[in-house]
């Protein structure tokens, strides 16, 4: 799914994730629910500001964590009578992140594609039989 306010595809995920707004010592806990290349949307019901400096700690699966560096790019915080038509969280544009964030969201992005080809054949197949 291409989110209008964004130009990269973004891919569903549930990557958990601790994160420090400016200079904070404590983290936060979110959960990115979608990734790209170049950002990504933070599942959290805690409110930020969008301009301010963020650092992310993702942990995709496997053992080691990605450092990402960012900024909140927009902020979404709804009553809880209306968090089922969207997610709480904010946006994030990726200003630097390292080489093996590419990598893993290159995987991401392929195994996602072999998934959706794998459904439109089923679905071929499946309506070709009835």
């Amino acid at each position: 799914m291409v989110d209008r306010r964004t130009r990269m595809p973004r891919l569903a995920s549930h990557y958990p994730i601790r994160y420090w707004i400016g200079d904070a010592h404590q983290p936060r806990q979110g959960q990115a629910a979608n990734v790209s290349p170049t950002g990504l949307f933070v599942a959290t019901d805690n409110r930020e500001t969008a301009g301010v400096k963020v650092t992310i700690d993702l942990a995709f699966p496997g053992p080691e964590v990605i450092r990402l560096r960012g900024v909140v790019a927009w902020s979404r915080h709804q009553p809880k009578q209306f968090e089922w038509v969207s997610e709480n969280g904010f946006g994030v544009r990726i200003e630097e992140a390292p080489e093996e964030w590419f990598k893993r969201i290159s995987d991401v992005q392929h195994k996602a594609a072999e998934r959706e080809r794998d459904r439109q054949v089923r679905e071929q197949v499946l309506g070709k039989r009835r």
